[in-house]
């Protein structure tokens, strides 16, 4: 069966046999809580010791988080100790990376499984590398992961690319990081899914040339999304005009204002 058809038939199973317990997406935190002197509220310290436990991390870090995300308080000790058994023993995620995306404790273990199910069809990435992903529901992985199937791994393979790969493989490599980081990045910006591969190839060999970093492409991501002969045309007036150290804005940047900037670089050149 195709991975279309598998997707398809997992959906429609789904739909009439779970419900969907959370609408929208949980924004990530950008780092591991540290709070060691946040004072616990009253309220909070039943739920806070209860986190804790499950954790493995101060009172003041579990306060933190439930602070952040109140729904996690209203989880039972048990389903906690459940959910975060399920991320930490069966998918291999470490308590710390939990500490640093916790709405994950907000589900249950069968809605995980379900989503974990789902992203084994559509990547071939390790699951725990994927766990910026499993904030969407079901049907919004799918749609994010369906529509560029076939033609990624036509195209990865016309490359030459090790049947391993996947976007989120070529996009890691591309990028020089990990696969969690790029997955982080995609729970951002959707439409690093939606590009066409080619397209994205073709930038990533512009800023190659250029000597832009890596680095610089992941902070400011929108301009994977920008049309390949817009980013030459501009990177061409770059290279002529002499200008050390750009940055990827400079080449999605208005018509004015690069201009007001090639001036002002000129000027101090003089």
């Amino acid at each position: 069966m195709s991975l279309f058809k598998l997707g398809q038939a997992f959906l429609r199973h789904r739909a009439h046999s779970t419900p969907n317990l959370l609408k929208s997406a949980i924004q990530p935190l950008r780092c591991v809580y540290m709070s060691n002197n946040l004072e616990v509220p009253a309220h909070y310290e039943t739920a806070s010791e209860r986190l804790s436990s499950v954790l493995g991390c101060s009172k003041q870090d579990s306060c933190a988080i439930l602070m952040e995300y109140p729904e996690i308080k209203k989880c039972a000790g048990q389903r906690l100790h459940t959910t975060c058994n399920y991320l930490t023993k069966n998918l291999g995620v470490d308590k710390q990376l939990i500490m640093s995306f916790p709405w994950l404790l907000q589900f249950n273990k069968k809605i995980l499984e379900e989503k974990v199910k789902l992203l084994s069809c559509v990547t071939k990435c390790a699951i725990s590398s994927t766990v910026p992903l499993l904030k969407f529901d079901t049907e919004q992985l799918w749609k994010l992961f369906s529509n560029k199937l076939e033609d990624d791994h036509a195209y990865l393979l016309k490359k030459n690319c090790q049947d391993t790969q996947d976007r989120i493989t070529f996009l890691a490599n591309n990028l020089q990081c990990s696969e969690l980081e790029v997955c982080n990045l995609i729970s951002k910006y959707n439409f690093l899914m939606a590009v066409p591969i080619q397209r994205l190839d073709a930038v990533f060999e512009l800023f190659r040339e250029s000597k832009i970093s890596s680095a610089d492409l992941m902070r400011d991501a929108w301009i994977l999304r920008y049309n390949p002969e817009q980013i030459k045309t501009r990177l061409e007036i770059i290279q002529a005009v002499g200008m050390d150290n750009a940055k990827p804005w400079h080449t999605r940047s208005l018509e004015k204002s690069f201009q007001r900037y090639n001036d002002l670089l000129s000027n101090s050149k003089k």
